[in-house]
């Protein structure tokens, strides 16, 4: 008997209900009644604790992001359970592989055969052990649109006695590669249309993590291994490219990225590596060329729009760059970096007032970034404002920051500092 002990995180709509804990119980007691006639798994309640899903009628991938940002999984699997209205379809989200799922009990009436939340928990669960959606027409608890709690299909079912021992902790790295293999044999039976497949996006979160933690070399295992197994995914090509940037391999970085790109258009940040990727190529017109088709399909991608005044402003296209930059210090207000950049051109581009003001906003918004108040020293020197130079000199030494020694140099040959 496989014995998975569960963390249940209850959030204050579900605990909002009368009996709510009751209900709860009940709930697993059914889901684990079914799959120990089925598969001799037992489900038992470790603890049930609190959290906050925040804001009614969310999707419930969002719901489980927030649930693995506030609750630790103590136990084989964490799982969370809402009274929230949901948006779309969905009635819940199972981390395919993983160890986190995501029960909605509380949503109006959807295509689910089977309305209870024992048919969610049994059907996210069964995500967990490596389950996935079924073809349309199978009847089945892993149907797309739902099922009776009980009603395995042959798939589902030799998929999860496969997987019935699988440590939860260990991701798909617990997997080995006969398991996957046969997962794999299982897969191509058959399941359903335009999803992305379950073991490749389990291969690539795995990348992500590794890739989070600094661990290259993995995080590229696990991208080419879910290429592997999915070649026509188009994120994991972006991530490599993205690894292979940061090793300073850029050829194939860049032919990394414009695979991701040919499989799908609008994988979010291809664009954007392969115009920075272009740019340390020092091919300046192709890397214009990828960012502004980055900011076309995400407008407000600041470092795009960055790198793109930068390049503008290094072909001697001043306007145009100095354009691109205020877009972006009024898009993201409250970022710095962005009216930094903005003074920046307008000193170059001779604008001393407007520099000034955008520089200013820069300090207040970061005090502690001694860039913006070098620039501004520099701005007023460049403007011939030496006084005003020297003020913001006397302010950053006061603030513990330094101002380089020939910028220095420069000021007090055109006027000495006052008081020396």
């Amino acid at each position: 008997m496989r014995v998975i002990t569960l963390r249940i995180a209850a959030d204050e709509s579900y605990r909002a209900q009368a009996g709510w804990e009751h209900t709860l119980r009940q709930t697993v007691r059914t889901v684990s009644d079914i799959y120990e006639r089925q598969f001799q798994i037992r489900l038992e309640i470790g603890d049930i604790v609190p959290w906050t899903s925040g804001q009614d009628g969310f999707d419930p991938r969002r719901a489980l992001d927030r649930l693995i940002s506030q609750v630790p999984n103590g136990a084989d699997v964490l799982v969370g359970f809402s009274y929230k209205k949901c948006v779309q379809l969905k009635r819940g989200l199972g981390l395919s592989f993983g160890d986190t799922a995501f029960v909605m009990t509380g949503c109006p009436r959807t295509p689910w055969s089977v309305e209870a939340a024992d048919a969610i928990l049994s059907h996210e669960l069964g995500h967990l052990l490596g389950a996935f959606h079924v073809p349309a027409g199978t009847r089945s608890v892993m149907a797309v649109a739902g099922g009776a709690a009980d009603d395995f299909d042959s798939q589902t079912t030799r998929v999860i006695q496969l997987m019935r021992l699988r440590d939860f902790r260990q991701g798909v790295a617990g997997i080995d590669a006969e398991m996957r293999k046969h997962w794999r044999s299982i897969y191509a039976e058959g399941h359903a249309e335009r999803e992305a497949n379950p073991l490749a996006t389990a291969l690539r979160n795995a990348g992500l993590d590794h890739e989070r933690r600094g661990a290259l070399d993995a995080a590229s295992a696990s991208y080419r291994e879910a290429l592997d197994v999915d070649p026509s995914l188009a994120r994991p090509h972006a991530d490599l490219g993205r690894i292979l940037a940061a090793q300073g391999r850029l050829d194939d970085a860049a032919k990394d990225l414009r695979r991701s790109i040919e499989l799908d258009s609008l994988t979010p940040g291809a664009y954007s590596d392969l115009g920075l990727v272009l740019a340390r190529m020092g091919r300046a017109d192709e890397a214009i060329e990828a960012l502004r088709e980055a900011l076309r399909i995400e407008p407000v991608d600041l470092r795009s729009r960055l790198l793109l005044a930068h390049l503008l402003a290094e072909q001697g296209k001043a306007d145009q760059a100095i354009s691109e930059a205020r877009f972006a210090a009024r898009t993201h207000p409250q970022v710095a970096e962005a009216h930094l950049h903005l003074g920046l051109l307008l000193t170059h581009g001779g604008q001393t007032d407007q520099a000034v003001a955008a520089l200013r906003q820069a300090s207040s918004l970061a005090p502690g970034h001694a860039g913006a108040r070098v620039a501004l020293v520099r701005t007023f020197y460049l403007g011939g404002r030496y006084r005003d130079a020297w003020t913001e000199v006397e302010r950053a030494r006061s603030a513990g920051q330094s101002i380089p020694a020939h910028l220095l140099r420069d000021l007090a040959a055109r006027m000495p500092e006052p008081g020396k």
